[in-house]
């Protein structure tokens, strides 16, 4: 294929007899989705204490504005409900790739791809430092 000139029509790459694809994986990005960002402020504050002794404070916190979640749209509508605090809906490996428990059986693989905000992090950190006299 190294030696085949770019030509806008397609026709000659057709193999005869050639049949269609009977399966698909789709990609899809919702009509709202924007650029992934993250609020990131970072706050330090050094403060001198008698006898030599300073103190620093220092806190960052981290949240997700459009963090990018990922949500495979093809999933059977049945699965196992996990137990505890957790039970969010668990799918075995054949439900997902199997096609015969697939919502759509020529989509392989559909997943969607959207924002979110529910991500975050922080933390504080507290110094003292003592300098010694000369």
């Amino acid at each position: 294929m190294a030696n085949l000139p770019f030509s806008p029509n397609v026709d000659p790459f057709h193999t005869a007899g050639g049949a269609l694809a009977t399966s698909c994986n789709l990609a899809v990005t919702d009509k709202k989705f924007r650029y992934p960002q993250n609020f990131k402020p970072n706050v330090g504050v050094d403060h001198k204490l008698p006898q030599n002794y300073t103190v620093t404070i220092e806190g960052n916190l981290t949240k997700d504005v459009n963090l990018i979640y990922f949500q495979i749209i093809n999933l059977p509508s049945t699965g196992t409900n996990l137990a505890g605090a957790d039970n969010r809906l668990r799918y075995t490996m054949p439900q997902i790739y199997n096609v015969t428990t697939l919502s759509n059986r020529n989509i392989s693989d559909a997943i969607l791809l959207k924002n979110s905000n529910k991500g975050y992090g922080y933390f504080f950190t507290t110094q003292f430092i003592s300098v010694p006299l000369n």
